[in-house]
């Protein structure tokens, strides 16, 4: 049976951590799950072309994906989906197919068998047996040994019966070294069986397989580069950024039947005492070290449901000192729905340990649904360490000109998995707009990437989330036309 291996993510994680407790809850600022312009809704494309098969014509990524942690990249079918999932630290990739519905989809994992003699026959004998003991009935419609990058492969392909339709089902294994493999594990339906085989093969073809030694090196590489960026991000530099002016955000997500709304966001970046990001402290009574001045961005945003027609509300403020050596962030997320509600809140802090040294722990507490987790506390690592509130707006604050480095990495607190982790970053100018900048985020390694397109003042003007959501700028009047035209109240 092919078996999954503990391939841990200890990497993601500084070896300072002082506590690995996760929280399974999700922090609700609309910054960070996404918000923009209104645009044309999508045509139909155009008929794909075909090939000599009378089947759709597979067109591949021109860039490589990069499964860093897997050791190996692949240029992947055009508009592939990407989701990174890990399951007690278990660790896959799924795949899927652009088109709604999906024709194919896949999970790509690293297998460790405990037998060095294994090879992908046998692999594949265990889990057709495996497969046959559990009851299932199956016809093996292809089973096809090959070579890729000079190493042991192997497709094989099951057709199962499921009520009046039968499921496909595929493997893809590499043998990557003695007793590991890559496997793909593929699910299609027998209308788009050939198509689906036609783009795994076409796929698989590109995989690159990469030196683990070097992969580790170029990580090394990035956080130093990540270090020298945070140098510029001076106090002066800062208060530069720190305007004061509220801007107006659209999060949408578009289908083929046009733009469904999701929310708005006001950002606002203003100098402030650290005071303020507790929603009912009294500035009267703020400790001297409440008062300390240092660069806030308050976010207050209204989302839509995935009903469309429930809201939540959410007021989030996050700050950091002029010198980056202490931070605190605040965040609360009301369901606007009677009765009882699942109210979210957490509270960040790393404070000083005296008014010159910087903080090096940093806390976390959460709460969502009525019960607080386990407070998680880590001691923050001492080179590249990017203070939580900064990664919001990252691309308005990081240095505009071609000597700026444009592969970097940096550590920093992640709300969605609860943990510090080494966030990657590509920062290029954009050559289709003049003076623009683009910022792509990798928030864990091998993971789908954001991009921020920057204009030439230095403001976002459009963030785009792996998942189709979108976020812009927007005007008040825009933001009330949009929810009035849906019954809601903005």
């Amino acid at each position: 049976m092919l078996q999954t291996t503990g391939n841990s993510s200890k990497s993601d994680v500084p070896s300072t951590a002082k506590s690995n407790n996760k929280s399974n809850s999700k922090q609700k600022s609309a910054i960070e799950t996404p918000v923009a312009p209104p645009v044309v809704p999508i045509k139909a494309p155009p008929a794909p072309p075909l090939n000599k098969d009378g089947i759709e014509k597979v067109q591949l990524e021109t860039e490589a994906y990069d499964f860093e942690s897997l050791g190996f990249k692949i240029n992947l079918p055009k508009g592939s989906l990407v989701a990174k999932d890990s399951v007690n630290n278990a660790i896959s990739w799924m795949v899927a197919d652009e088109r709604n519905p999906t024709r194919w989809l896949f999970r790509v994992q690293a297998v460790k068998s405990n037998d060095p003699q294994s090879d992908t026959e046998s692999q594949m004998r265990n889990h057709l047996q495996s497969f046959k003991a559990a009851g299932n009935e199956f016809t093996l419609l292809s089973d096809r040994p090959t070579k890729i990058c000079g190493l042991p492969a192997r497709f094989f392909w099951l057709s199962t019966p499921t009520g009046d339709i039968r499921a496909i089902s595929g493997w893809f294994i590499l043998q990557t070294g003695t007793g590991e493999f890559v496997v793909f594990s593929i699910l299609t339906t027998e209308k788009d069986f050939a198509y689906a085989e036609s783009a795994i093969d076409n796929a698989v073809v590109t995989i690159e397989i990469r030196d683990m030694s070097a992969v580790q090196k170029e990580r090394a590489d990035r956080l130093q580069l990540g270090a020298d960026i945070l140098k510029s991000f001076t106090p002066a530099h800062l208060k530069t950024i720190a305007d004061g002016k509220k801007r107006l955000y659209r999060s949408w997500r578009e289908t083929p039947e046009g733009d469904v709304e999701q929310g708005w966001v006001s950002i606002e970046m203003k100098a402030a005492p650290r005071g303020l990001t507790d929603p009912v402290a009294n500035p009267k009574t703020y400790t001297e070290s409440a008062k300390e001045q240092g660069f806030l961005i308050s976010i207050d945003s209204r989302s839509i449901d995935e009903d469309g027609l429930n809201l939540t509300n959410a007021r989030s403020r996050y700050w950091v000192a002029w010198d980056r050596g202490s931070e605190a962030w605040s965040v609360r997320s009301v369901p606007q729905i009677p009765g009882p509600k699942n109210v979210f809140s957490q509270t960040g802090a790393r404070l000083r340990v005296s008014s010159e040294s910087a903080g090096t722990d940093l806390a976390v507490l959460t709460s969502a649904l009525g019960a607080e987790t386990e407070p998680l506390s880590w001691t923050v690592p001492s080179t590249a360490y990017l203070a939580h509130p900064l990664s919001l707006m990252l691309g308005e604050i990081l240095p505009r000109d071609a000597g700026a480095p444009n592969h970097f990495a940096m550590w920093c607190f992640d709300p969605t998995t609860g943990k510090i982790s080494q966030r990657t970053f590509k920062w290029h100018a954009d050559a289709s707009h003049p003076g623009q900048w683009i910022l792509e985020t990798q928030t864990s390694f091998d993971g789908p990437a954001s991009t921020d397109e920057i204009d030439a003042q230095g403001h976002l003007v459009l963030r785009s989330f792996p998942n189709g959501t979108r976020m812009g700028p927007t005007t008040l009047s825009e933001i009330e036309r949009l929810w009035k035209a849906k019954g809601l109240q903005p």
